[in-house]
């Protein structure tokens, strides 16, 4: 009985040692399985973290392309901070999957327009040389914005066959344009400490807004430096500047522009600010003037500098800041002036004033030719005394062609006309060879809102 059981135990307790092997091996394959499940799905995740890019240019939008080129058509745009999967990536270009109407399923971008490598807008031409391997540094050049800044911005139309930059519309205002690349290789370079938006405003171009004038552009930007160390008030220069491109050419609306003014402004280079908010110490009606010249060190330059600051004589009745009246009283008004003839102008007597300014050739004279003070003037073309035409172009000054025009005068206020001193005649002068040229009486804020710059109601 004992001896016939014991082969019985000894295969029980094989069958058990082989079960035991059997799932210690299952387990082990199960682990095996379940870290490489783990780590395969790691590096997956891995890979499709490795393969994914993020758009960055600080312009808003960014144009793709059809193939891997500049010569390749532009069919869309993508948002700044998008984020996409790189497909694959071709001298310097990157490919992405995009769905949006009139582009192919699969669309390229410059691959410098990427959070890994981008370090400041560049021109074209440095689009062409750069290189992923390449370290960015210093400070680059800018291609032409797309922006709309409210309007006043004025951008080029796409042109078939041009090279276009990179850069696309950030604000939506003018989507159906694309910005046509400069063919100057020396751009302009963008200083340090200026906002996107002051760097949008500081491009101009040539007639056909097609190649950026480095000139202007490069000034503007001095302007704007000067403007943040307060050598002049940069509300006041920003509205002007805003003001001077938006009407260059033709004026954005003409219904409220004085009779017989320009249809627009003809000078590009040159313009005044007038900052009625501040007064010349000791001169309770005298304001700062600034004559700017943005062709500077240019062609068709006044070669006076870049900024003169001198004064301008206000209104005694806008001491008060009372600018609300355009029919008759003593005031000088706020808001922007397109120049007109530049003509002789006298005050209604000729006194000892302009007698010790040795203006004495419009004086009437008596028997020993001297001249004759507080008599009215006979002659006017033999007085040196000139006076600009203003024509209001806001509905708070379009009256004032004919009652408030810019003149010469040697005393420390004027009745209701601005007036400048005897050595400041030179700006009436530069003003009216080259214009129509922009004149900004820029008072309190809310003659000055950037709705006014291209809808001229203002009050």
């Amino acid at each position: 009985m004992l001896r016939a059981e014991q082969p019985l135990r000894a295969e029980m307790q094989y069958t058990q040692i082989w079960s035991d092997h059997f799932w210690h091996w299952v387990c082990t394959l199960k682990t095996v399985i379940n870290k490489s499940v783990f780590f395969i799905l790691i590096f997956c995740s891995w890979s499709a973290y490795a393969s994914q890019i993020e758009i960055k240019t600080s312009q808003g939008r960014l144009n793709v392309r059809r193939d891997a080129g500049f010569n390749s058509r532009v069919c869309g745009k993508v948002r700044n901070g998008a984020k996409y999967e790189a497909l694959q990536e071709k001298n310097g270009w990157i490919q992405i999957r995009l769905n949006q109407r009139g582009c192919p399923s699969k669309v390229w971008i410059h691959s410098y327009y990427t959070k890994e490598h981008y370090n400041g807008e560049l021109s074209t031409a440095q689009l062409r040389s750069w290189s992923p391997t390449k370290t960015d540094s210093g400070t680059t050049a800018e291609t032409p914005p797309e922006r709309g800044n409210g309007g006043y911005v004025i951008t080029a139309p796409d042109v078939s066959g041009q090279q276009s930059g990179e850069l696309g519309d950030g604000s939506g205002e003018h989507s159906g344009a694309s910005v046509v690349a400069p063919v100057d290789p020396n751009l302009p370079v963008r200083p340090s400490g200026l906002t996107d938006e002051d760097y949008n405003l500081c491009q101009f171009y040539d007639s056909q807004r097609k190649v950026l004038d480095k000139t202007k552009t490069e000034n503007c930007y001095k302007l704007i430096k000067k403007a943040n160390n307060r050598e002049i008030s940069k509300k006041a220069l920003i509205y002007s500047l805003k003001y001077l491109k938006a009407n260059l050419g033709e004026l954005q609306d003409k219904r409220c522009l004085a009779a017989g003014g320009a249809k627009g402004i003809k000078n590009s280079c040159q313009f005044v600010v007038n900052d009625l908010n501040q007064r010349v110490r000791g001169f309770s009606n005298r304001s700062p003037s600034y004559f700017i010249d943005l062709c500077d060190g240019g062609t068709n330059s006044a070669k006076k500098g870049l900024i003169t600051k001198t004064y301008i004589n206000r209104g005694t009745g806008s001491s008060s800041n009372n600018y609300t009246d355009r029919s008759g009283k003593k005031t000088t008004v706020p808001g922007a002036f397109i120049t007109g003839s530049l003509t002789p102008f006298i005050p209604y007597r000729v006194t000892s004033a302009y007698r010790n300014l040795g203006w004495t050739n419009c004086f009437q004279k008596n028997s020993k030719g001297q001249p004759i003070l507080n008599r009215p003037v006979r002659d006017m073309s033999k007085c040196p005394v000139t006076r600009l035409a203003l024509y209001g172009a806001h509905d708070s000054n379009n009256s004032t062609s004919s009652a408030k025009p810019m003149h010469v005068s040697p005393y420390k206020s004027s009745w209701g006309c601005p007036s400048v001193g005897v050595n400041d005649r030179w700006m009436l002068e530069q003003l009216h060879k080259n214009g129509p040229s922009l004149v900004i009486n820029y008072g309190p804020e809310k003659y000055h809102k950037d709705s006014s710059i291209n809808n001229c109601r203002n009050n």
